[in-house]
């Protein structure tokens, strides 16, 4: 078995792994929180924008996007589809954009993988910046009990695909994907993430110059716990 980077290997099954129906569901919740606070965006930042999914949907909208990711894999599969989005490399703490936006996502649980807390205060102060007066920036994570429910196990034609936690390094998570191809090539990776609780997001936040709109469990205005599936929390510059 190979040992790849991550996100080398499983960009090219990423689509077909991910469930389609959740970004249906985040861009209407997003629409929804844009137009609760009066903001009406002619411009967006999707950062760890994976395969294009969101950033294409709100280009869609009309919006002027920019696509940012630390994956030159999911980046080309991304710019294989062929859309208005402009695309480039970076990560969490040294992404550039050519101009500032009017509102910043970052969702599917990507800040999971900043393991710091002053790195998450660093990258939140980074978005910050990237924001015009106004600009409202949502994001997402998952609190450590939501990594130990999950497993998944998919087996396709073309390919088997498992996916396996371990939470034993507790608030860190050890993510085991292993891929296995109809033409016998075999691969694993190996992802490191880190469980937060909403209060040490909060504290986070407050280091930074961001008010706190809301937080949110799974696209749903009621308080969150550790049990959450997904938190989301928007910030407003």
């Amino acid at each position: 078995m190979n040992i790849a980077d991550p996100y080398q290997e499983f960009s090219k099954i990423f689509d077909r792994v991910a469930s389609a129906q959740k970004y249906v569901k985040w861009q209407q919740w997003i629409n929804d929180v844009w137009t609760k606070h009066g903001l009406s965006p002619k411009s967006l930042l999707d950062l760890a924008c994976g395969t294009g999914n969101n950033a294409i949907r709100f280009s869609h909208q009309g919006l002027k996007v920019f696509g940012v990711d630390s994956s030159q894999g999911m980046l080309n599969e991304a710019r294989a589809k062929k859309s208005n989005v402009q695309f480039s490399y970076g990560n969490f703490l040294n992404f550039l954009l050519p101009q500032t936006v009017d509102a910043v996502i970052c969702l599917d649980f990507s800040t999971n993988y900043i393991l710091r807390f002053d790195e998450f205060a660093e990258f939140i102060n980074r978005v910050y910046a990237s924001l015009n007066s106004g600009g409202i920036f949502i994001f997402d994570f998952k609190p450590v009990n939501s990594f130990v429910k999950k497993e998944k196990h998919l087996k396709e034609n073309d390919f088997i695909f498992d996916w396996v936690c371990n939470t034993h390094f507790t608030p860190f998570v050890v993510i085991d994907m292993n891929i296995a191809l109809a033409n016998g090539r075999t691969f694993q990776e190996r992802h490191i993430e880190r469980g937060y609780n909403v209060q040490e997001i909060k504290q986070v936040v407050s280091a930074t110059k961001f008010s706190l709109l809301e937080v949110y469990d799974d696209c749903i205005l009621k308080t969150p716990n550790d049990n959450s599936e997904l938190i989301q929390l928007v910030l407003k510059k």
